[in-house]
């Protein structure tokens, strides 16, 4: 079998502490799955399809990338033949030249080194672009860089006048996304007298990335920093004992999306006592067979060679989003802190991170709500849904018709649907 048809599979995987140094402030599926129409008819159809991509020795390779089509089966020889057009089109595809390029990179390197001064300006000017100044509005903010195990991660709090909050939540974000495609989520929930936490993984957004973009070793790197962020919390509301830190912590909502479920199930079965909602959780991929023989071949390339994994074998992928709105579709196409690697590093953390999944004991104290989109193109959406559901007892699967992947950022009677199933389940008794 040929490396290119092997490796097509792998990006149709859905692409998709210490103290902190603070800025200053300013079916198959179980009984109790459901399923959601939405209250509005819309005519605007999902954004379907998977990537074609190949994972070659030594470079990064791009090939055909489309929504709508099957994947090509690339052989060999094509390899050879096509690399001077695909590092073409990859170019052709990089996002447009924007001021928030350079405020990003300036961001950056402010995280990167923590003698650079902070630039209050270029904060600002992040809030603005992704729409975070509007949906904070009489907030408190925080940006804290958080050292965790040799990269800084950064998290933002928007915090509410004191002694008005009406409670906390922690938004977790998947594969090549970061804090800023939370804003609608943020808006509602600043709206409803919440104080809101956003944070970005090792290797996505603003933070470092001291493996590389999109590249973890493991997902316990991804506990740390969870870990990490909840202690922030916790000094952030003045937590003066470990009694007292749990206490607070364990309050604090979650709403976590794709990988970041994975994240956040690590810490809910290891003791933690939130209240999660997990919005198209990953478990495996829509294509995890072809992904997993694919991430066969990289490991052996990567033995053949000597080299790190991710150095043998990389894609790169300019991947459209899965959801119906069209002005988020080209938002995303030129958002300059959105991931574009796949790398075998992370996919091989996935395939282990499953393994471990299942040695874990039922959880039967924790309260869970899953939201599943039918149109999600990404993950196995009723395969992880029935294994989730099977390891939480108190968890309630609802299905949301004509919804994709991201949940977070579809079209407005989505997104309307969606903070009211939010609001009703947090504010509720679910405890």
């Amino acid at each position: 079998m040929h490396i290119g048809s092997i490796c097509n599979g792998l990006l149709a995987l859905g692409v998709h502490v210490s103290p902190s140094v603070s800025s200053p402030k300013f079916s198959l599926l179980s009984p109790s799955i459901t399923s959601e129409p939405l209250p509005v008819a819309s005519s605007t159809p999902l954004r379907r399809g998977r990537a074609s991509v190949a994972f070659v020795p030594g470079r990064i390779e791009p090939f055909g990338l489309s929504w709508g089509q099957p994947s090509q089966r690339l052989h060999r020889a094509s390899l050879l033949t096509m690399r001077a057009a695909a590092n073409d089109e990859a170019e052709s595809k990089q996002p447009e030249q924007h001021p928030i390029n350079a405020v990003v990179n300036r961001l950056k390197m402010q995280v990167a080194d923590p003698k650079q001064a902070f630039s209050s300006a270029d904060y600002d000017a992040y809030l603005d672009y992704y729409d975070l100044k509007s949906a904070t509005e009489g907030t408190e903010k925080h940006f804290d860089r958080l050292e965790v195990g040799g990269d800084r991660i950064v998290m933002q709090s928007f915090m509410q006048p004191e002694g008005r909050a009406t409670g906390d939540l922690l938004c977790v974000h998947g594969y090549q996304d970061h804090a800023g495609v939370y804003t609608e989520i943020v808006r509602n929930a600043v709206d409803q007298g919440k104080n809101v936490y956003l944070f970005d993984f090792q290797g996505h957004g603003l933070s470092t990335a001291s493996m590389g973009l999109c590249s973890i070793s493991s997902f316990e790197k991804y506990d740390d920093a969870l870990d990490a962020v909840f202690d922030n919390i916790a000094k952030l509301k003045n937590a003066e004992s470990a009694a007292q830190s749990k206490e607070i912590t364990d309050k604090v909502d979650i709403l976590a999306h794709s990988t970041g479920a994975c994240v956040v199930t690590n810490r809910l079965l290891n003791g933690g006592k939130n209240r999660a909602l997990f919005m198209g959780p990953l478990f495996r991929n829509r294509n995890h067979v072809k992904g997993q023989r694919a991430y066969e071949v990289a490991i052996k390339l990567a033995k053949r060679s000597g080299r790190p994994i991710d150095e043998v074998a990389k894609s790169a992928a300019h991947i459209d989003v899965n959801t119906s709105s069209e002005s988020y579709v080209e938002f995303a196409k030129k958002d300059p802190l959105r991931g574009r690697l796949l790398t075998p590093s992370w996919f091989g953390a996935l395939l282990e991170w499953q393994s471990a999944f299942f040695k874990k004991p039922t959880n039967s104290d924790t309260s869970l709500l899953i939201l599943q989109g039918d149109g999600d193109t990404v993950v196995d959406g009723d395969y992880n849904c029935k294994v989730f559901s099977e390891k939480f007892e108190r968890s309630d699967v609802r299905m949301l018709e004509g919804v994709g992947h991201q949940v977070m950022y579809e079209r407005k009677e989505v997104l309307e649907h969606l903070h009211s199933i939010v609001n009703d389940y947090f504010d509720g008794d679910s405890r």
